[in-house]
């Protein structure tokens, strides 16, 4: 990967789509390869790029796969995600009395 895949915000909405790999293979733009630079970015923008097991290959071990997982699963993190938030911000004036209720169902 490069440094700019590896780095910056990592928009994760895009790899919810199949679209966003080419294959079930290793190679540049396959399955293990797109989610391997996600998991590694993942990592790398929450502190965690020394701890985190790697998203592996198509041939990793069962035992590495369920080290993976059991890692992941338990993932969470401080970060603000607010592009996932369930309503918008409002700016308009006519619509200001939204707002408070809004702040307070993204939270």
């Amino acid at each position: 990967p490069s440094y700019g895949e590896l780095h910056g915000d990592l928009d994760l909405r895009r790899y919810r789509n199949p679209d966003c790999f080419k294959g079930m293979h290793d190679g540049p733009g396959g399955f293990f390869d797109v989610y391997r630079i996600v998991f590694v970015r993942l990592a790398r923008t929450t502190g965690l790029a020394d701890h985190a097991p790697l998203f592996g290959v198509n041939k990793t071990p069962l035992s590495e796969v369920t080290q993976f997982y059991d890692y992941w699963l338990g993932f969470t993190t401080t970060k603000t995600y607010p592009h996932v938030n369930l309503y918008k911000a409002l700016h308009s004036t006519e619509q200001a009395r939204w707002a408070d209720y809004i702040a307070r169902q993204n939270e």
